[in-house]
């Protein structure tokens, strides 16, 4: 990471820690899978993301080469392409769903837990408001036989007591997830579509492991063709955040255009309860951005293997992805987009930011800085402008706050 990026990294981490604590709301998935090929590629991804913040991958598929290429958000080692390896094997010798199970609870037992973990929460917010609607009985049979499988913990270990655990929890969710509509409409009068919403999401990523089913059909019949790629890491370093900084750089310059009419004691206490409600009194916050994989499978496939080059106009390519993207990838995507003739395309985008979010060096790149700059200016424009709405806010608080007294 050249300095100047490494000065931008920084400054850009703390922003994005401010952000992410004002609760940005996420939005339902932007591009449902629009053919096999996104499903295929979202499931290899899912199942081999380890669910660590340094375990995450991004899949694509190069028709003409049959080369499926994976990127990794952490450092690559050894064992991850030993386990892409064992991948494609157990994918060759599959007969169904179950056949991956050993496979998940060796490589992903973490992403497996957290999946059901976010569910049984989402369920358990919602449930007493389910009580209130008249359900068929059908649907009630469906509502206590999810509940009772996921009253207790879920662990997840390569044992016939978990892996049929897991079974009965998927079955129930996507029995569950078929009358959904019967009730969702009436609960959302009543109560509003937020929970509703968590839920049939939560719901839908503990199906999805099904999806498998397609993966090894098209596996099956491509397995000696298909070669398996993975995109170079770089280097990593971890930052020292602080709060305070973040005060320095951004509250004064805003507050002195932002707020009019209020004499200078009344702009030092408004100034010091925004202030106080940002530091919270923490020590620094230790991050170690790592750049998105769906970024760094980007950037290679067009830097390294120009494959906008090998495709119409406007031809959308699908990066596959076991997690939603944030609004700081979709940013930077969608300015990418615009440097290319090619379209690239994820399924998922939530609004959240992340601090460890990393902004890609186009020093990296031969051919490409243009577009990386191009697309990092973009990220750091639209913190900016979030930065600005949110210390409006703050702002209004803290007159109300002074208009009290």
């Amino acid at each position: 990471m050249t300095s100047h990026i490494d000065t931008v990294q920084t400054s850009l981490s703390e922003d994005l820690l401010f952000l992410r604590r004002l609760w940005f709301s996420p939005r339902l998935p932007r591009c449902p899978f629009n053919n096999d090929r996104e499903l295929i590629l979202n499931t290899v991804a899912l199942y081999m993301t380890t669910g660590r913040p340094d375990g995450v991958i991004a899949t694509f598929f190069h028709e003409t080469t049959s080369t499926l290429y994976l990127a990794k958000s952490g450092p690559l080692s050894h064992e991850d392409a030993d386990i892409a390896t064992s991948f494609l094997s157990c994918l060759k010798d599959a007969t169904g769903f179950e056949t991956l199970l050993p496979f998940l609870a060796r490589h992903s037992a973490d992403n497996v837990e957290k999946r059901v973990r976010n569910l049984s929460q989402s369920f358990q917010q919602i449930s007493h408001s389910l009580a209130t609607v008249a359900l068929q009985p059908v649907e009630n049979t469906a509502l206590e036989s999810l509940e009772s499988l996921l009253e207790s913990p879920f662990r997840f270990n390569n044992t016939v007591e978990t892996h049929n655990n897991f079974i009965d929890i998927i079955a129930a969710s996507k029995n569950f997830l078929k009358l959904f509509s019967s009730f969702e409409d009436p609960l959302a009068y009543m109560f509003g579509r937020t929970y509703l919403s968590r839920l049939k999401r939560h719901l839908a990523k503990v199906v999805q492991y099904l999806d498998v089913k397609q993966l090894i059909r098209f596996f099956q019949r491509n397995n000696s063709k298909i070669e398996l790629l993975w995109i170079p890491d770089t280097s990593q370093r971890q930052l020292s955040l602080n709060t305070e900084t973040f005060v320095v750089r951004h509250l004064d310059d805003f507050l002195a255009w932002a707020i009019t009419g209020f004499d200078s004691s009344e702009e030092a206490q408004i100034r010091e309860c925004i202030a106080s409600s940002l530091r919270r009194g923490e020590q620094p916050l230790k991050v170690t951005p790592l750049v998105d994989p769906e970024i760094r499978l980007i950037m290679y496939l067009t830097d390294v293997v120009e494959v906008q080059s090998q495709y119409l106009p406007d031809t959308q390519l699908h990066i596959g992805s076991s997690k939603r993207i944030c609004s700081c990838c979709d940013k930077w995507i969608d300015t990418f987009n615009k440097c290319l003739v090619v379209k690239w395309t994820t399924a998922y985008f939530s609004n959240n930011m992340q601090s460890d979010w990393r902004i890609p060096d186009p020093d990296l790149t031969q051919h490409i800085q243009a577009a990386v700059c191009q697309s990092n200016g973009a990220v750091l424009e639209h913190v900016k402008r979030e930065i600005t709405v949110k210390l409006f806010k703050k702002v209004d608080v803290a007159i109300d706050e002074l208009l009290r007294y």
